[in-house]
């Protein structure tokens, strides 16, 4: 069973890495909508970012989900393709007993559902609403990295545990704490950056 852990952990490791990248490209993305919606709402950046701003990160928010799908189904492709065992048992995992719900609801709720929602240019400029998606994003991301790592642990379906939500809950909550001590401290208004009055003026 060790070594049977072992194999599985380094498929994991070789292959995954972009795959990961990916992801977390569209969740920061996703993470920013709603930390700079949150500091506007506190009376911070309101008269500094505006509806165009959200109209971009929602087009990134977009290409990133696109991205996150391109590279998932090219290794998908690639690893089917070889037809080599010792990679085939890392899909294999995920695509049979209870893994397999989570593994078709988290390519239709972190590409379909976001992607047909973030092409309508209403929601991008829409703060609150482009929010939504955003935190519906990030749920879709930790969905991921459960998928990625859990199997290994538990090949023979889904096995919850309350340490599955303490976790990313001690982690966030740690994060946000240090980010709310410091945030106050510097000026958030880039004072000397060249971009500043090209990105004040900034139009779709």
């Amino acid at each position: 069973m060790r070594l049977a852990d072992e194999s599985e952990l380094q498929v994991v490791l070789h292959h995954v890495g972009v795959y990961i990248f990916a992801g977390a490209a569209g969740a920061s993305m996703s993470l920013l909508v709603l930390v700079i919606t949150a500091l506007r709402q506190a009376g911070y950046l309101k008269e500094i970012v505006t509806l165009e701003h959200y109209h971009i990160m929602g087009k990134w928010m977009l290409a990133f989900c696109v991205f996150w799908a391109y590279i998932g189904f090219s290794q998908y492709m690639l690893i089917w393709y070889a037809n080599m065992p010792e990679e085939t048992q890392y899909f294999i995992a995920r695509n049979t007993e209870s893994w397999w719900i989570l593994s078709t609801f988290l390519v239709i709720g972190r590409f379909f559902g976001p992607f047909a929602i973030l092409l309508l240019r209403s929601i991008k400029k829409r703060p609150h609403q482009l929010c939504w998606v955003a935190g519906w994003i990030l749920g879709m991301q930790m969905l991921d990295m459960y998928i990625i790592i859990l199997p290994a642990l538990h090949g023979g379906g889904v096995h919850l545990s309350i340490w599955d939500f303490v976790a990313p809950i001690g982690m966030g909550a740690t994060l946000a704490f240090i980010f709310l001590r410091i945030v106050a401290r510097p000026s958030l208004f880039p004072m000397r950056d060249p971009r500043l009055v090209e990105s004040l003026k900034l139009v779709n």
